[in-house]
């Protein structure tokens, strides 16, 4: 497993979150302070399924151009939390 992926298992393993589906973005929420650690780590995964990111304080949106493309990554990310 790559090192990317791992940081990104670490986090939804350690971290609360909760993603449901608005439009083309997935919508992350977790404890305040730790979105852009998610964020960060998403990016450095570099899937291609994914258009941008954006993160707040407890809030991260994850953008897509297409719902088989936002389907795959959120079905990757359900499965980082097992």
């Amino acid at each position: 497993m790559s090192e990317r992926k791992d940081r990104l298992r670490k986090l939804f393993r350690d971290l609360p979150v909760e993603i449901r589906e608005a439009g083309l973005l997935l919508v992350i929420r977790t404890l305040p302070g730790s979105a852009h650690a998610i964020a960060a780590a998403l990016d450095r995964a570099r899937w291609p399924e994914v258009a941008g990111s954006i993160a707040g304080d407890d809030t991260l949106f994850v953008a897509f151009t297409d719902r088989n493309s936002l389907g795959r990554v959120r079905r990757r990310l359900l499965r980082l939390t097992e």
